[in-house]
């Protein structure tokens, strides 16, 4: 059997309908997604958030958003856990639901309690990386960053517990 897939308009129609417009729904490949997070994948995307944040204000870097800040992906909608977009590839005034740009960076904090992580973890990489966006994803099991850029191998760290919470 095959799954339909559906289209961008049928998910922004979706995901603005008054019983869904407080969940974190991102568009996948034509699927929808609920975005789950345990708490101490949220405690590293906040530690991370607030890092770069300091940074790229002190620097007058761009904008920096959280895990609310939605954006497009090619034709797709992501809602990365800390993203950044450059101050010169930033909309003056831009007040939408979905940014329409795809950020410059995009932080992915993985959750132990996301069954779907992987595949969707995949999908949304590729994507990233067609729209040039760079992609870190951390893993708080096994304390690694996968570094990803366009056009780039990937790189592996390991952050242990010091920067975050330990």
């Amino acid at each position: 059997m095959i799954k339909e897939r559906l289209s961008v308009q049928a998910f922004e129609a979706y995901a603005s309908e008054p019983e869904n417009r407080e969940r974190a729904l991102e568009f996948i490949n034509g699927e929808i997604y609920d975005m789950v997070c345990d708490w101490n994948s949220s405690e590293i995307g906040a530690e991370i958030l607030g890092l770069l944040r300091t940074y790229i204000r002190k620097h007058k870097l761009g904008l920096i958003t959280g895990a609310d800040g939605g954006y497009r992906v090619n034709d797709e909608r992501y809602i990365p856990d800390c993203a950044f977009v450059k101050q010169s590839r930033l909309i003056p005034n831009f007040t939408g639901s979905w940014y329409p740009i795809a950020p410059d960076l995009a932080v992915e904090v993985l959750s132990p309690t996301d069954s779907q992580r992987e595949k969707k973890l995949r999908l949304k990489l590729q994507n990233y990386l067609i729209a040039g966006t760079i992609v870190w994803i951390i893993d708080p099991e096994t304390q690694t960053i996968e570094v990803y850029s366009p056009n780039q191998n990937p790189t592996y760290l390991w952050y242990g517990r010091v920067f975050f919470g330990g």
